[in-house]
């Protein structure tokens, strides 16, 4: 078993999970940047180049690897911006630089841009490219990635489970303990919004109203039914997913204090 964990960037963690057994990779992003990611830049901590850097460095000490979250699902077409454009470019070479194993995206440009600038550095296709089919974990391997989040709504489908292991073999983790309905409908939105307020060349990142989050959470209790339909999986059932051939298990909570990670 492997856990890919959060981090906040309290200097505290990683000596905290140090004793943990399973700890590989610790993922984690600066609250903004020229990508954008899963959470708005209003919950998540501002850190600098040098808070990352020690961060990063502190991982490898432990034996650990370090993906670092560039997922948002869109830039609105300014990563074809020319500034935009060259400020990604040097958001990657200072990654680089800085020794991260491995980077998440969502979008498939993304996978073709780094495997070509920085080929040493992994590319993992994170979970918001909804990876739900065979074919479509096919294509993005055929990118470059390296490895796949599988789409959060597909926990609990064993046989795609088991066709994906077979049909596109590779490298696959699973989420975990994520908060979202089944089959949630304001899902693709809630990632378009949280990207757009994580962007570095967006004036309006500052500006996020989570409707997304106050809607499910009124949809989760006026139907108290739908947290148990939610496709978290538990720590007691983490052996069947081993049997089916997958070892590594993403923890969501970057934006969470480090006692709750």
């Amino acid at each position: 078993m492997r856990l890919s964990v959060p981090c906040n960037w309290d200097p505290a963690l990683p000596e905290l999970l140090a004793d943990i057994p399973g700890v590989y990779e610790l993922t984690g992003a600066m609250n903004v940047t020229p990508v954008g990611g899963g959470r708005p830049a209003m919950i998540t901590r501002d850190v600098n180049q040098t808070q990352v850097a020690q961060t990063v460095w502190a991982a490898h000490a432990n034996g650990w690897e370090f993906c670092y979250l560039l997922n948002a699902p869109c830039m609105g077409n300014m990563e074809y911006d020319v500034t935009v454009h060259g400020d990604l470019l040097r958001h990657l070479d200072w990654l680089a630089e800085t020794g991260v194993d491995t980077i998440a995206v969502s979008i498939p440009y993304l996978i073709e841009l780094i495997k070509t600038r920085h080929p040493a550095i992994k590319v993992r296709v994170s979970l918001i490219a909804h990876v739900n089919t065979v074919s479509t974990a096919r294509y993005f391997q055929g990118l470059g990635a390296d490895s796949i989040t599988v789409d959060y709504m597909k926990n609990r489908d064993e046989p795609f489970l088991r066709a994906l292991k077979k049909n596109a073999p590779g490298d696959y983790a699973l989420l975990v303990n994520d908060q979202c309905l089944l089959h949630c409908p304001y899902r693709s939105y809630h990632y378009n919004a949280c990207g757009h307020g994580s962007q570095s060349f967006d004036p309006q990142s500052n500006y996020y109203l989570d409707y997304s989050m106050v809607r499910c959470s009124i949809d989760k209790l006026t139907r108290p039914e739908r947290l148990v339909m939610m496709p978290w999986i538990r720590p007691e059932d983490l052996s069947v997913y081993e049997a089916i051939g997958f070892s590594t298990f993403k923890l969501s909570g970057r934006h969470m204090a480090t006692d709750a990670i």
